[in-house]
């Protein structure tokens, strides 16, 4: 079941970081750590959606969604409809400056932007479907729409980068030290708790396979 923002926040202050008063991180400060780990789950796995345009006379530039995550390109499925009809559009090579030799296809040049060779036509409908990335909180209200078993990885994405937040202002404060405060390297505590969290997130990720968005959606 989707959790809200100010739910999930609850369990990482209260699991996590332990830190349900706020004395350390404030709403602000972890709904910017939560964008940060929603962006890098990316990279294991990516939210699948798509996206359609209603095609006019000879238009063949499409303007695509700011969320798109992996180059449609690589990892899509473009095709366009009418009347019934299917028609399914590979992508083509592509050099800024020259005109493609292909009949039909499409490319994205530049980002933002995806390009059919060929104009649709007056009426046809262009569907993309793609990778994008998760959608950023802002209201307590706002759904965190991870698989299930996403929600414990990313929580500790999020206690790694409190973790880091904290070891800049203990930092700060230890420049004042003697050296017989300052101990060696290893004698941090909050380090280690941090190293602790990237071998738990790493070990999470590893127990699910890494999303394939090179096949999933692709009509070969």
């Amino acid at each position: 079941m989707p959790l809200t923002w100010g739910d999930y926040r609850t369990q990482i202050q209260r699991s996590i970081l332990q830190d349900e008063s706020e004395q350390r991180w404030d709403t602000e400060m972890l709904r910017d750590y939560v964008w940060w780990a929603l962006d890098a789950f990316c990279a294991h796995t990516a939210v699948a959606t798509a996206t359609s345009f209603v095609c006019v006379t000879d238009e063949k530039v499409f303007t695509l969604p700011d969320n798109v995550y992996e180059k449609i390109d690589v990892a899509g499925l473009v095709y366009t409809e009418f009347d019934g009809r299917v028609e399914y559009l590979q992508p083509v090579f592509y050099t800024p400056g020259l005109n493609t030799t292909s009949e039909s296809g499409f490319y994205t040049h530049p980002n933002g932007s995806l390009n059919t060779v060929i104009a649709p036509g007056d009426g046809y409908t262009l569907n993309v479907h793609y990778f994008a990335y998760y959608n950023h909180p802002f209201a307590d209200n706002a759904v965190i729409d991870l698989p299930s078993w996403g929600y414990t990885p990313v929580a500790y994405l999020v206690g790694i980068h409190a973790m880091t937040s904290v070891g800049i202002k203990e930092a700060r404060i230890s420049q004042y030290d003697s050296k017989r405060d300052l101990g060696a390297p290893d004698d941090s505590a909050l380090r280690s708790q941090q190293e602790w969290m990237v071998k738990m997130y790493d070990a999470e990720l590893a127990r699910h396979r890494r999303q394939d968005r090179s096949n999933t959606i692709r009509r070969k």
